[in-house]
């Protein structure tokens, strides 16, 4: 595969969750259309107070990979939608490398709650050479035919008769399946074989490649629970059960146990007193091995390690691979959680000035905030109709998290950052729940 780099440089989501339009976008992208060798922003950290819409931005990123892998989509992600809406919108651009071209490719999609089916996919390519041209419609999933343009449907038709018949019967059974039709493996495969070679095809198979194996998504909700994520085999990316033996085949061990080697050399700087080790089991075709921890002599497995310990490890391989590889994008919800504040703020530092992948995360700790370029913070207000804004009049000297602290005091932005709520009331309704149980 020819393609270098790949990374979202734009994020458009509609009435999903309590998201009723944001935009989000990496500050480097009006320099990229100007030079596309320009330097690029790595790291997108998005902040705000409870339930403004953080999260959503992540779940968002995690219903792209699924679209873009062929993936069924999940009756969760349909009662997301708002409940007086039928349709969520998202818009991701991307900017795109190859050895052949470069470009800003943009791909939207609709989901539509009651047909429970992904809808209105579009593809527009923006190519440099020299400069940049104009925007090309290149593929639109058709209301009545099958694509847009028309001259798509002809070269299918042309091409095989049968192929051209099956095409409409993967629109139906991608419909059925709540996935996309544009990346059901079969009419990937059909369109990105007529198109080899070529912008569509390129576009395509990039986008496919993005979804299934360079977008990687870690939810709160699983992180540091149960499973390492993320520790990468040959073929895929395995995740490792913290409570319990794992079984593998024994090329798959190697494997891991390379990967095990790689996180004790991050480890090493980050908790300087620890390492891990496996301890195996051999059978015929197969190994069993549990995870153990060693701080200082003592011995124990890395189930009983700690949920900040735990953390750590469940996203360091992840960062491994994202600090190392230019085609990798990693979105973390919730990176502070049983993290030390200061190693915090060093970790984020160092992937903003280092980092070849890229970076999205959401965080309540604000120590980011001092050691992040201010360009590379967005905040959520209250205002579900501009959800996502970042501050302004605020020099690039200027301590960004007292910055943060003054606005929400003062109001000073176009969109207030915080919903206010009374501390007394507080207390007084503390007091009159807990007697009003009697």
């Amino acid at each position: 595969m020819n393609l270098k780099k790949i990374s979202i440089k734009e994020i458009y989501i509609q009435n999903f969750k309590n998201i009723e339009y944001g935009y989000l976008d990496s500050f480097d992208l009006k320099k990229l259309k100007q030079d596309p060798f320009s330097k690029e922003n790595h790291v997108l950290g998005i902040y705000g107070q409870n339930g403004s819409g953080k999260t959503a931005v992540i779940e968002g990123l995690a219903i792209l990979k699924l679209v873009l892998s062929g993936e069924p989509i999940p009756e969760s992600v349909f009662q997301g939608i708002s409940t007086d809406k039928e349709i969520a919108s998202f818009r991701f651009t991307f900017f795109i490398e190859s050895k052949t071209m470069i470009c800003f490719t943009n791909y939207s999609f609709q989901l539509d709650k009651n047909k429970r089916n992904v809808t209105q996919e579009k593809i527009r390519v923006k190519t440099y050479s020299d400069q940049w041209e104009k925007v090309i419609n290149l593929l639109e999933v058709g209301e009545n035919d099958l694509f847009a343009p028309k001259k798509i449907n002809r070269l299918i038709k042309k091409s095989s008769k049968e192929s051209y018949f099956k095409m409409s019967l993967y629109k139906e059974l991608a419909n059925k399946l709540s996935c996309s039709y544009l990346f059901y493996q079969e009419t990937y495969q059909i369109i990105s074989s007529l198109y080899k070679d070529q912008l569509l095809g390129d576009i395509l198979e990039y986008l496919n490649y993005f979804g299934k194996h360079s977008l990687l998504i870690l939810q709160n909700l699983y992180v540091g629970l149960k499973q390492i994520p993320l520790i990468r085999t040959e073929n895929e990316y395995r995740q490792l059960n913290l409570l319990d033996s794992n079984q593998v085949t024994k090329e798959e061990f190697q494997d891991i146990t390379k990967s095990i080697n790689q996180l004790n050399h991050v480890l090493k700087p980050i908790i300087p007193y620890m390492h891990l080790e496996i301890r195996k089991m051999e059978s015929i075709d197969t190994i069993d091995f549990e995870i153990l921890s060693i701080k200082e002599g003592h011995t124990i497995p890395l189930a009983q390690e700690s949920s900040g310990i735990k953390k750590i490890l469940s996203i360091l391989h992840a960062l491994l691979i994202m600090f190392n590889d230019p085609l990798v994008t990693l979105a973390i919800d919730e990176l502070d959680s049983g993290i030390f504040e200061f190693l915090l703020g060093e970790v984020v530092r160092i992937l903003e000035e280092s980092n070849q992948g890229y970076l999205f995360f959401t965080s309540h700790n604000l120590r980011p905030l001092e050691r992040l370029h201010k360009e590379s913070i967005i905040f959520t207000t209250v205002n579900p109709k501009e959800r996502f804004i970042r501050l302004h009049n605020v020099r690039s000297s200027s301590n960004l998290r007292e910055q943060y602290f003054r606005n929400i005091i003062l109001k000073e932005q176009k969109e207030e950052l915080y919903l206010d709520g009374n501390p007394y009331e507080m207390k007084h309704y503390l007091k009159k729940a807990y007697y009003e149980q009697d």
